[in-house]
């Protein structure tokens, strides 16, 4: 369950990680055509997530929720270090859990080249196995992403410039001086 980090006003990366699958799930939507993924938990966040959640009274975001939203049959367990962390954490080869899972299910919806600054899903990682194990075909399909987004020195490391890609898409990527 992510803690305290999920809440009507909080600003950060698990935030914006939870505007994406409510994205990917078609219940955040924006009118004006911009991309709705701002990392501010606001009025139509918490509207995605009652609609998302049909079921219940709360805009709690806890295990189950989550595992929906990734599409994986098993509760995740995303618990953030503070309310105030803006990015999510490096993840290595040989990490497990659940923030791996996620990973993986973001890599696999929004793989293969990437010509303008839209994400074109069901590509090259198309195919990788959503496990939960930071493993060679995880850390193969990460290089591949970051090689093909163009984020400077692809290194099969998921930190700050490939979750930021991950969750903006169309934000550009500064070369690096």
């Amino acid at each position: 369950m992510v803690r305290g980090d999920t809440n009507l006003g909080s600003v950060n990366g698990y935030v914006a990680l939870l505007q994406r699958f409510l994205v990917m799930n078609g219940v955040l939507t924006s009118s004006s055509g911009m991309d709705p993924v701002n990392g501010k938990f606001d009025d139509a966040t918490e509207s995605a997530v009652r609609s998302f959640q049909s079921n219940t009274r709360t805009t709690t975001v806890g295990g189950g929720t989550w595992a929906a939203l990734a599409g994986v049959s098993t509760p995740l367990a995303i618990v953030a270090p503070n309310s105030n962390t803006p990015f999510l954490p490096l993840l290595l080869f040989g990490d497990t859990g659940s923030l791996v899972t996620v990973l993986q299910r973001l890599l696999v919806e929004h793989s293969g080249k990437n010509p303008g600054q839209e994400f074109i899903p069901k590509g090259i990682i198309a195919q990788m196995n959503v496990d939960g194990s930071f493993g060679k075909e995880t850390e193969d399909a990460v290089w591949e992403f970051q090689k093909n987004r163009g984020l400077p020195d692809p290194d099969g490391k998921v930190g700050n410039n490939t979750w930021m890609k991950l969750l903006f898409p169309r934000i550009p990527v500064l070369p690096r001086h």
